[in-house]
């Protein structure tokens, strides 16, 4: 049998559901969440509300203890099952107890090593994780190649062969998920037409290093330097009170739509022409995956992991990190106003998201894990 651990119902929904259909042996997915996922299952199970062990700056350490037996139980039933923990700051605990309960295969899924790009102690309290997790591992996968690239000779890749299903994300995305070459013509006809405005797209959560409130900043920039043309924001997954709370121009909100939920993003992706993620660290950025498939030009910071999809001038704009709201709002304008130079964009990050197609990657992933 082969067990998933992983903290978050999007990531059950999202990345270990394909993941687990592609396996031949039967699997079983426990998560950590407070909501629960919207694939049903009797194989998937959320772990009770009271059960923790995440370590972040607002973790209740007192549950720490019961949630380790309550774990323990679990793998001494299961100790000679294939145990796949996802997630660094998830994986830690669960690890230590699947070694104590003599689980033989223990396969850590970090998703990004997460000390990369990070800064100050977060960055070596990180990578002391990191360290510790690929320890108590077995075998150690990973979804960037760049970061691989990255850490070549680093201790990190000393202590185990690490792998990764190349070229890179966790499960890749569906084929069914791909923008028809109809529609983004529709999108480009859209973009031309000077009458309707540009939409762009954000997807994220509301915390610094995944851009917000910095995509707050750079937007109301770009509505400064862009005068001549309307533009929308579209921002999902963040509530809108928390938009309100931190833009600085009330008057600006009219040209956000926030959409704090929802089951389907393409819906919102297929109206825009880029996405933008302002983020400071990414294991690989698989909301920018889902831009590209969806006929989005890319713009991001220049970053570890996402870079093996992200290619400057070919798919993406790659903003140089360190860039203020002003500089990133001001290359997103120049770059728009080149309308041949954008729609090139949108269609070569459409292109090259296909070397990302679901079956290609789970296909790698299964000679791996």
């Amino acid at each position: 049998m082969e067990i998933h651990f992983a903290y978050g119902n999007i990531a059950v929904d999202i990345w270990l559901k394909p993941i687990c259909l592609s396996s031949s042996d039967k699997t079983m997915i426990y998560y950590q969440s407070l909501t629960p996922c919207h694939t049903k299952s009797k194989n998937i199970i959320r772990m009770p509300n009271w059960f923790n062990v995440k370590f972040s700056y607002d973790s209740n350490i007192l549950l720490f203890l019961p949630s380790c037996i309550y774990l323990y139980l679990i793998f001494i039933k299961n100790r000679h099952s294939k145990c796949v923990f996802h997630m660094t700051s998830f994986s830690l605990l669960p690890l230590t107890i699947a070694k104590l309960a003599g689980v033989k295969e223990r396969v850590y899924f970090n998703h990004g090593f997460a000390n990369i790009d990070s800064i100050g102690i977060v960055k070596y309290i990180l990578y002391f994780m990191e360290l510790l997790n690929i320890a108590l591992s077995t075998s150690v996968i990973t979804v960037s190649p760049k970061h691989l690239e990255y850490l070549k000779g680093n201790l990190l890749t000393k202590l185990k062969p690490i792998k990764v299903p190349l070229p890179g994300s966790c499960s890749g995305i569906h084929k069914s998920r791909y923008l028809s070459s109809a529609d983004l013509n529709n999108k480009i006809s859209s973009f031309l037409d000077e009458s309707q405005p540009i939409v762009l797209s954000y997807i994220g959560r509301p915390i610094a290093r995944k851009g917000f409130p910095l995509i707050l900043n750079i937007f109301e920039e770009l509505l400064t330097e862009m005068k001549e043309r309307e533009v929308k924001l579209q921002i999902m997954g963040i509530n809108r009170r928390l938009i309100e709370k931190n833009i600085k121009n009330q008057a600006n909100l009219a040209f956000i739509e926030s959409i704090s939920f929802t089951s389907n993003i393409d819906n919102y992706l297929m109206k825009s022409i880029a996405i933008i993620l302002p983020s400071m660290r990414e294991g690989f950025g698989s909301v920018l995956l889902e831009g590209a498939a969806n006929g989005n030009a890319i713009f991001t910071f220049n970053i570890e992991g996402p870079n093996c999809l992200t290619k400057d001038g070919y798919n993406s704009i790659i903003i140089p990190k360190g860039y203020n709201a002003k500089e990133f709002a001001k290359t997103i304008s120049k770059t728009l106003r080149d309308k041949n130079g954008t729609i090139k964009l949108m269609k070569q990050a459409r292109l090259s998201s296909e070397e990302f197609e679901q079956s290609l990657i789970l296909k790698e992933l299964r000679k791996i894990l």
